[in-house]
């Protein structure tokens, strides 16, 4: 019982962090960078012709 005290103290100290305004800012920094990351695996020809392939799908 007391290690899932802990554990909540834990978490919400955590979140209390997280609200604050430098946090934030760096956090989305962090995401955005993840983003941009994800975005440049992707092939364009492939992604192109799988949505096409889903508007075909949903036309029939």
């Amino acid at each position: 019982m007391k290690k899932i005290k802990t554990l909540k103290n834990q978490i919400h100290s955590g979140l209390d962090k997280i609200k604050s305004p430098d946090c934030n800012q760096e956090f989305q920094k962090k995401v955005e960078n993840r983003i941009a990351s994800e975005c440049a695996k992707l092939d364009p020809d492939f992604e192109k012709a799988l949505a096409e392939e889903g508007l075909l799908w949903e036309l029939k």
